[in-house]
């Protein structure tokens, strides 16, 4: 696994041999792109994931370890919290879906442990999707989350 710009470690574990032509995707995404990726994601002790977001749809898949927590600013601008793990009674979830163009973190439910994710993102992953948060800009549009901008990034 190698060190991800936004926290955790990564490695890509399928990338689509079908393609999706750039003229049926928002005028967002330039060029075409596989019709979809997935990579294991690996967050251990304190590391998170800092806030992001990317131009495809992501789907999360808990494999092993503690919970994560997740949170997603929704586009009104409320914070979402959703816990990505299997124990249902508790209130996880063992897959949760963030649409696209979606800021959201996420973290280990608990320090001393480590979690293993598999991410799938349609269309496929690449980095000129992908943005980590600025937080000066990020705060002025959500001026009433700046503590948590400013922690999650």
């Amino acid at each position: 696994m190698q060190k991800h710009i936004e926290g955790g470690y990564y490695v890509e574990t399928f990338r689509s041999q079908y393609s999706v032509p750039s003229e049926n995707l928002t005028d967002r995404i330039s060029g075409n792109r596989n019709l979809m990726t997935s990579i294991y994601f690996l967050l251990e002790g304190n590391d998170i994931s800092k806030l992001h977001k990317v131009l495809g749809d992501e789907i999360w898949f808990f494999h092993d370890g503690s919970a994560a927590i997740i949170e997603i600013i929704n586009p009104n601008g409320k914070l979402e919290k959703k816990i990505l793990g299997t124990d249902v009674k508790l209130g996880q979830m063992p897959q949760i879906s963030i649409p696209a163009d979606t800021w959201f973190t996420a973290k280990i439910a608990d320090d001393d442990s480590f979690v293993l994710i598999a991410c799938t993102v349609a269309p496929g992953f690449e980095y000129d999707d992908f943005e980590l948060a600025n937080p000066e800009k990020l705060t002025r549009e959500f001026p009433h989350l700046k503590e948590f901008i400013l922690k999650s990034t």
